[in-house]
């Protein structure tokens, strides 16, 4: 996919400035060896494309940026503009333990670029779903910083439930995910927590609306209830994702 969305100037110089200041020739000889193919580099590329490149003549894929970033050992957004489309990644789903989990504040800053026209609030953050056998591609989902107060808010509360959430439970500030059921009057709610999917094998009859139902060999959702879960924060999923390669890259970036 083009790179629609980068601003064509500021790339050019920001990439300019570093092939120069490493002493490499605009011609792309001296770079051209040094790019990969996958699984070390992100594709090869000749000296004439590079050249072209740094020209502006031709348009650049995102992952031509990438492989020259990492030739020239710096990170993708030290390159391409701000003013691309990206979401942080706050979160990240342990399917052992069935939540979220926050990034360590000593490990690199990752971001999920937008490749297509998008619009996002500087607001929305991104949790992060990994690929495993139930989800064969990674995912992630938004949440918007500005829904923090709706839990707070006796209209804007209800539009929590029955939704899905994200949610902070008191007992290990983690995130989990699943849907408000209802919200008690001691200020906790009834939670629907989901904790992973499975393929079901065994023929097992369930009555559903007066009928009985087999889920074998079927992927089923697994869940818990939680009468009177505590929290300290919820967030509704306002969409989900799926990182196709074509739509969505993820980067680490330099502060």
């Amino acid at each position: 996919m083009k790179m629609r969305l980068l601003d064509h100037k500021k790339y050019l110089v920001n990439l300019n400035a570093l092939v120069k200041e490493q002493g490499h020739s605009p011609s792309g000889r001296t770079l051209s060896v040094l790019t990969a193919d996958e699984p070390l580099g992100c594709g090869s590329m000749s000296h004439q494309t590079i050249a072209s490149i740094l020209k502006g003549t031709t348009d650049v894929k995102f992952s031509q940026l990438q492989e020259l970033a990492r030739v020239l050992e710096v990170k993708v957004n030290q390159i391409i503009s701000d003013n691309i489309i990206k979401a942080e990644i706050i979160e990240k789903f342990d399917y052992n333990k069935s939540h979220f989990v926050p990034r360590n504040y000593d490990e690199p800053i990752e971001v999920i670029y937008f490749l297509n026209n998008a619009y996002l609030k500087p607001t929305q953050k991104a949790f992060f779903w990994g690929a495993n056998k139930a989800n064969n591609i990674p995912a992630f989902s938004l949440i918007d910083f500005d829904h923090k107060n709706w839990v707070n808010d006796d209209k804007l509360k209800k539009r929590l439930i029955n939704v899905d959430c994200f949610v902070q439970r008191k007992s290990n500030n983690m995130f989990y995910y699943g849907q408000v059921l209802e919200f008690n009057k001691d200020n906790s709610c009834v939670f629907q927590w989901w904790k992973r999917k499975h393929k079901n094998k065994e023929d097992l009859k369930f009555k559903e609306q007066g009928k009985m139902v087999s889920y074998k060999d079927m992927w089923v959702n697994e869940e818990e209830l939680i009468i009177d879960c505590e929290f300290n924060a919820i967030y509704p999923r306002i969409t989900t994702h799926t990182l196709f390669d074509e739509d969505y890259k993820i980067e680490q970036i330099a502060i």
